[in-house]
């Protein structure tokens, strides 16, 4: 089993490709990683671009988006007995977890 220092870096690889076919400019994404045990966190910081937030396209409608994002981590985390949590701010408000433990609402 990769040291947990490995799984963070692949897990973080992962979530910047399907950053890049989500966003316009996924290079201005900064992802910022805490670690406390088999526990990590991922922020995600999308500063605003000519004044306009990507952090919606992020969200998705209704939030499908990021509940898609956050499936297809914690299939990848569960591999290495790992918890993943999103959270995501476009750097003018404050932080929002936006990947709970909980179920998206069902439509």
């Amino acid at each position: 089993m990769p040291d947990m220092n490995q799984v963070v870096q692949a897990l973080e690889e992962l979530l910047r490709a399907i950053l890049r076919g989500i966003l316009d400019d996924p290079a201005a994404a900064q992802i910022e990683c805490a670690q406390a045990g088999s526990t990590i966190v991922f922020s995600i910081t999308l500063p605003p671009r000519n004044g306009v937030s990507e952090l919606g396209r992020l969200l998705g409608r209704e939030a499908e988006t990021i509940w898609a994002i956050r499936r297809i981590i914690h299939v990848a985390a569960a591999k290495h007995r790992c918890h993943v949590t999103l959270e995501a701010t476009d750097g003018r408000q404050a932080m929002k977890r936006v990947a709970m433990d909980t179920e998206p609402p069902v439509s």
